[in-house]
């Protein structure tokens, strides 16, 4: 859904303060400080981009100049998005201050492994959650969820442990996009930084397990933990005047960084190989609409989750032109050396000790890249040490990832009936439910408002 009309989505945001308090203190009629309209960053940040990436940019949006980019009917969907929470999940938060964080999530718990009805007097905001979560949208197939869910195992098995910790880094490089993590104190030392790691990659891959979607599922349930805390993690720090000014950050983790986290391996698959072969592969359409689906589950506006590859691209490309650049607090860069430092291979074994040092170079070089095209500023703040051995090591170590995970996807599409495809699945899943009980151990998905910075300040 687009409409080149703001008060249109002035009024949509207005009605998030009927759904809870939290937003009492919020300003819709003008953006916050971290939504960028200076046109000059703009055309700076955009001639920083690869030629390949502007090329895109002007592709998808069938234009020939920047400007022309910035009056399009996304641009104001992408402010919306940027100042839009989460109505039905925020509403069930509201309820902290009556019941408390915990009653509330275990009420949620026994919901969705038992089922509503097990709840005993269920809120009806609970009701209204559940009952959205459960609603499959008619674009999705269980068969488009399984197949999507398939090819997600690979890069679930092969890649993610090598990855994740690169990726982690750029949700936080940018101060305003990054602060909820660093108030809420849930990065607040190498134990946390490695707990909320692996709660992120808890959910992502109990989610592309088998079945793992369907009602009692432990991916349906997983995301709806997530979307609880985050919605807690709101109620927390924008009620609280004093260490949330809503005027500087809007609205704490909203929808248009929400879009990012969930595509964010489609993007990346995108900036490596563009977006065109994606359309003409039905794995590939599969994968993508999986993860629509799982942007739906996390509270995502229906109407508002990009249809096509080109949508996705237009509302990555404007999310970033107009997130202000701002790199500055010591929070962020302390965050990058402590989630660098994270090894999550097992450092008893020789083996352990060998992934774990490949890792730390490969996310040096990846985090130092990625950040260098998203912004240049923020680069010579955090000051990546990147040494000729890390590019040599990360470099080879990307493309044996790469390598394989190509290799497998090739057989699990061009065979999927074989024997050897249904034995590399099996093996996928294997590894996965490793990662899940044996490195990942078991996701609390809590937010502790005692432990907030500034909170009894």
């Amino acid at each position: 859904m687009i409409v080149n009309d703001w008060n249109f989505y002035l009024t949509e945001l207005e009605k998030q303060k009927e759904y809870s308090a939290l937003y009492k203190l919020v300003d819709f009629k003008n953006y916050p400080e971290r939504f960028e309209t200076n046109t000059k960053i703009y055309d700076s940040k955009f001639q920083s981009l690869p030629s390949y990436l502007k090329k895109m940019v002007f592709d998808v949006f069938q234009v020939n100049s920047l400007e022309e980019v910035t009056k399009s009917e996304e641009f104001n969907k992408v402010k919306y998005l940027t100042m839009l929470g989460d109505s039905l999940s925020d509403a069930y938060a509201n309820l902290i201050s009556t019941y408390g964080f915990q009653i509330l999530q275990n009420k949620l718990k026994i919901a969705f492994t038992k089922g509503i009805e097990a709840v005993e007097n269920a809120p009806i905001e609970l009701i209204r959650l559940y009952e959205q979560m459960h609603i499959k949208p008619e674009w999705i197939s269980n068969e488009d969820i399984e197949e999507g869910a398939k090819q997600t195992r690979i890069s679930a098995a092969v890649t993610n442990l090598y990855m994740i910790k690169s990726a982690f880094i750029l949700t936080f490089y940018n101060d305003y996009a990054g602060l909820p993590m660093i108030l809420t104190g849930s990065l607040s030392d190498s134990n946390t930084v490695k707990k909320r790691t692996c709660e992120t990659l808890s959910f992502f891959e109990s989610a592309c397990l088998p079945g793992a979607l369907n009602k009692g599922g432990l991916g349906l349930y997983s995301a709806s933990m997530v979307r609880f805390m985050h919605s807690a993690v709101r109620f927390n720090l924008m009620n609280r005047e004093k260490i949330w000014d809503a005027k500087i950050y809007g609205v704490a983790i909203p929808k248009s960084d929400s879009i990012m986290a969930v595509f964010l391996s489609t993007l990346l698959y995108i900036s490596l190989y563009g977006y065109k072969n994606i359309r003409n592969n039905k794995s590939r359409v599969s994968s993508f609409n999986y993860s629509r689906y799982l942007a739906y589950l996390l509270g995502i506006k229906e109407e508002y989750i990009p249809k096509t590859v080109e949508e996705l691209i237009k509302q990555a490309f404007l999310r970033n032109l107009t997130l202000k650049s701002k790199s500055e607090s010591n929070g962020s860069r302390e965050l990058a050396k402590a989630v660098s430092k994270i090894k999550l291979f097992d450092e008893k074994t020789i083996i352990g000790k060998i992934k774990n040092r490949l890792t730390k170079s490969l996310t040096k070089v990846m985090a130092n890249q990625l950040i260098k095209i998203l912004d240049k500023k923020a680069v010579e703040h955090f000051k990546i040490d990147v040494s000729g051995l890390d590019y040599l090591i990360g470099g080879v170590l990307n493309i044996l990832l790469i390598t394989k995970s190509t290799l497998i996807r090739f057989i699990l599409i061009k065979f999927p009936s074989s024997k050897m495809a249904k034995k590399i699945d099996q093996k996928n899943i294997d590894s996965i439910k490793f990662h899940l009980t044996d490195i990942y151990g078991h996701p609390d998905f809590v937010t502790n408002v005692e432990k907030y910075k500034g909170v009894n300040s």
